[in-house]
Formats: structure tokens, sequence, C-alpha cells
């Protein structure tokens, strides 16, 4: 049985694979950065895996961090 914890905005944390389980086909970069949050991430850290989201192609619009 796999145990999830639903985090708000259609996002999901599946515990037994580990993994960001997103609901909707196109998720904003607000969305992943409040799911990020709600899981504890500092801002350092949300602005390095969404960079690192960027590099591998699945963020196509520039990032801009103010």
């Amino acid at each position: 049985m796999k145990k999830s914890v639903d985090i708000g905005d259609n996002v999901q944390i599946v515990g037994s694979e580990s993994r960001i389980k997103m609901q909707r086909e196109s998720m904003t970069v607000a969305n992943i950065a409040r799911a990020l949050s709600k899981l504890g991430a500092r801002p350092k850290d949300i602005i390095s895996i969404l960079q690192n989201i960027k590099r591998s192609g699945a963020i196509t619009a520039p990032l801009e961090v103010i």
C-alpha cells in the first residue's frame, strides 16, 4: 500500500517512492516553490532546485531571482 501526503496545489508526496507527484499537466513554478517550501526547503534550496529543473529542460521560461 502506497502512503501519500497531499500538500495542496494538487501536489502529493508519495512516501514509498520518495517522489513528488504533480497532479496537473501544466504545473507552475510558483506551485513547485510552494510545495518545496511546505516540505521545509529553504529559499536558497528552492532557488537551486528550480535552477536545476531549468537546466534539465523541464522549465522553458526564463527564471528571474528577485
